[in-house]
Parts: structure tokens; C-alpha cells; sequence
């Protein structure tokens, strides 16, 4: 087996230097060069992948990739976090079609030899993107990539690739809110692992809470004496986005892995865990579960264990109906994206990495360390474990400063508009 890989790779490396000395030449004496029919297959099927991709990128909809991608298909360079299968292909188109629906692959060069293809491809289009409902950066983004096909029975098997300054900014889950926000909270982003058997008897939260599972199951209650109910999104499939459904007062509703669940001010909600086994969830709160919020890992007495990840400050809300969506950033050493001006308060985590933070019009509540450290800053260095509040007006540039991927959790509540728009 490590025999064969080595031979592949070898094969892999023979094509691309002898794509690039065609392509030096000229691509059509290239094409002409390597024109038998094995060749003109293997080039049809690769220009129908990115034609498929396409319609992903267009759509969102990952069903064009079967009839292009075989079931084993690998990915010898996946992109950091997403896996290295067809599912994994299909995760990510899904996800940069979500951040920039405008976004084309437009294939500059193809040069065959047997069953390998090389590819020079443009990635274009993308500006206006969103994340999370927060407007990204106005510059049109370019990324190049050379990637590497082998090709079996019409369908692309294996690829190699690289590109410039990759970024995969992937939504987790998005929903509305059922009431109108005060004109301001604290907020704060925390990771809550909830013990086999664990409950809670109803209290009244006076800020809006959300609850979003990693892992586990979770069973909230919304006490009839609440002034609304509660919203749940439910996890979606790949290119699709589940609809949020409320949960009156007086039922409960039970969240598995991916479920996002909006609890609204004032709301008188239990939780419990019915599993055999711990529940690991995501929380934006108020000021924070844990006495003292110091940044450090709390088990309560009632056990429950509660890790800050980002904020714990007072901030404006967004004025009239509004959203609130979670997502994750993960990006190659190197990689950066930017943000217009914020519409409503946002919190920054950073799971992996080292993230350099710079703040335009305004500055952020960086917290660090533990015990913790924290402060307004307008630029800085952030590792794994810190987090930051970024406040409504404010614009921020994230970049990827260390030689590892970069992995970072937001959280933004914003108006409707913006925070739950297709």
C-alpha cells in the first residue's frame, strides 16, 4: 500500500513538471501534444468537476458533485477541519457558497497525461460575502490554486491541491428572535459540559440566552409563565438551512448535536440531561456562569463545568427585530479575512492558533490567559483560549499569524435582516 501511494505521488510530481514546461510553451501545443483519448476523458471529466462545483457554489445544493466525484473519493490536501471525502467536498463548497454566493472557479489551463490532470483555476466573484450576518470585506478576493486530478471511470478519485490563503468561514447555525432585545446586555460565549443526569429546576433569565449542542442531547423546558417562546433552528443538512420552529410556553424541546435554540428575555426555562453519557454545548449569556468569571475552567456545585471563551461585558443591541448565528473561521498560516462595520456586538474565540486582531473605529474587550487578563484594545495578538467582544460600529481584520491552522468561533446577534439572511 505505502509502495503504491509512493508511486502515485511520484506519477503526481512527473505531471506537474511536465505541465509546467507545456504550459511554458503554449497551452494549445500542450493540449495538442497529449491529445489521445484516454487524455480527452480524463480532461472532459475534470472541466464537468468544475462544473459541478460551480453549481455548488451557485446553489449551495452538493447533489451535482455525485455524478463527477466518486463515493472514494479522497482529498490528499483537505482543507483544515473539513474532512478529506466527497462529504467533506461537498461541506465546503456548501460552506463558501453560504459566506460568498457569488464566488466562480474559472479554470485557466489544463494539461493531461493518462489518467492525471493538471489545473490552474481562479476562484472570483467575491466580494460583498457575509459571515455569520456580519458584511465582509469590500475587495473583490483572487485566490489561485494548482490542483492535481486522478481520474478513474469518468470520475475524479483523488486531488491534490493548493491554494493562496485559504479561509473557510463555515455558519453553524442561525435563527430570528421572537422578541425585541433590550437597548443592552452583557454578553459573553461559554462552553458548558452538562454531567449524565444532570437538571436544572426553571429560573428566570433576564438577558437573551442561547444554546447551541456540540454533542450529547439536551432537554429544555420553557415554563408557562414566560412572555414568549422560545425558537429552535435545527441542524441542517449540507445546502440546506433548517427552519426555525418556536417552542411555546408550557412545552420543551429536546436539542441533539447541531440544534440552536434562542431562549428570549425573561424567559423561564429548565434544562436537563437525560443521556447516559455528558453534554457538551455552546452559550451565549449574560455576564457568565461562572463566580469568578476569571477565564479558568469552573465545575459548579451542582456540577456542571463551565469554561469563558469570550466577552462578559456590557454591549449595545441591535434596535428592533433581530438574529442572532454562530460559525466557525478556520484558516491556513497566512490567511485573513475583514469585516465591514458590525451592525450589532459580536464574540471571537479562539479555539486553535494564534489570531493577529486589528480594530477600526473603535476598540475590543480582549480577554487572555487564565486566570484572566482583559482590556480594550485596537490591535493584538491573540492564542488559543482568548476571546473578544467586538462591539456594533466596529470593523475588525483577522488574520492567521502563526504556522498552524487558525480556528475561531463567532457568535454575532444583528438585526434580522443581516443575521438570518439567505
Amino acid at each position: 500500500m505505502a509502495r503504491r501511494a509512493r508511486l502515485n505521488l511520484m506519477v503526481c510530481l512527473l505531471a506537474v513538471v511536465t505541465a509546467v514546461a507545456l504550459l511554458s510553451a503554449s497551452a494549445l501545443i500542450a493540449v495538442r501534444a497529449v491529445d489521445t483519448r484516454p487524455v480527452a476523458d480524463a480532461r472532459t471529466a475534470v472541466v464537468a468537476f468544475y462544473d459541478a462545483a460551480n453549481t455548488v457554489l451557485r446553489t449551495g445544493d452538493p447533489a451535482a458533485l455525485d455524478a463527477v466525484v466518486a463515493p472514494d473519493f479522497v482529498a490528499r490536501a483537505p482543507v483544515p477541519g473539513v474532512p478529506p471525502d466527497r462529504a467533506g467536498l461537498a461541506r465546503y463548497l456548501a460552506a463558501v457558497h453560504a459566506a460568498f454566493p457569488d464566488a466562480r472557479l474559472v479554470v485557466e489551463d489544463l494539461v493531461a497525461a493518462g489518467e492525471w490532470v493538471m489545473a490552474r483555476a481562479t476562484v472570483r466573484g467575491t466580494a460583498g460575502g457575509r459571515f455569520v450576518g456580519i458584511p465582509l470585506g469590500h475587495e473583490p478576493r483572487v485566490s489561485r490554486s494548482l490542483d492535481a486530478f486522478r481520474i478513474a471511470g469518468d470520475r475524479v478519485v483523488e486531488l491534490w491541491g493548493s491554494a493562496d490563503g485559504l479561509a473557510l468561514l463555515e455558519q453553524l447555525a442561525r435563527t430570528p428572535l421572537a422578541t425585541p432585545l433590550p437597548a443592552s446586555q452583557a454578553v459573553a460565549l461559554e462552553r458548558l459540559t452538562y454531567p449524565a443526569g444532570w437538571h436544572r429546576e426553571a429560573e428566570v433569565a433576564s438577558e437573551l440566552r442561547v444554546i447551541y449542542v456540540e454533542a450529547g442531547s439536551l432537554t429544555v423546558s420553557i415554563d408557562g409563565r414566560s412572555p414568549g417562546p422560545a425558537l429552535l433552528a435545527p441542524v441542517a443538512a449540507a445546502g440546506a438551512e433548517g427552519r426555525p420552529t418556536a417552542v411555546a410556553p408550557g412545552t420543551e424541546a429536546v436539542l441533539s448535536a447541531g440544534d440552536f435554540l434562542a431562549l428570549p428575555p425573561r424567559t423561564s426555562h429548565a434544562v436537563r440531561n437525560d443521556g447516559g453519557t455528558p453534554t457538551q454545548a455552546l452559550a451565549q449569556t449574560g455576564a457568565g456562569l461562572a463566580v469568578p468569571w476569571d477565564g479558568a475552567l469552573q465545575a459548579r456545585p451542582d456540577g456542571l463545568i463551565v469554561r469563558p471563551l469570550a466577552g462578559g461585558r456590557t454591549t449595545p443591541l441591535p434596535a428592533g427585530p433581530a438574529g442572532v448565528a454562530l460559525g466557525r473561521a478556520t484558516l491556513e498560516p497566512g490567511a485573513a479575512f475583514s469585516t465591514h462595520a458590525l451592525a450589532g456586538p459580536a464574540l471571537l474565540a479562539v479555539e486553535a492558533g494564534s489570531v493577529g486582531l486589528e480594530v477600526d473605529n473603535g476598540v475590543a474587550w480582549v480577554t487572555r490567559g487564565s486566570p484572566r487578563s482583559s482590556g480594550d484594545v485596537e490591535a493584538g495578538w491573540l492564542a488559543a483560549g482568548d476571546g473578544a467582544l467586538l462591539r456594533p460600529g466596529t470593523a475588525v481584520a483577522v488574520r492567521n499569524v502563526g504556522d498552524e491552522p487558525l480556528v475561531i468561533l463567532v457568535l454575532a446577534i444583528a438585526p434580522a435582516t443581516e443575521a438570518v439572511a439567505p
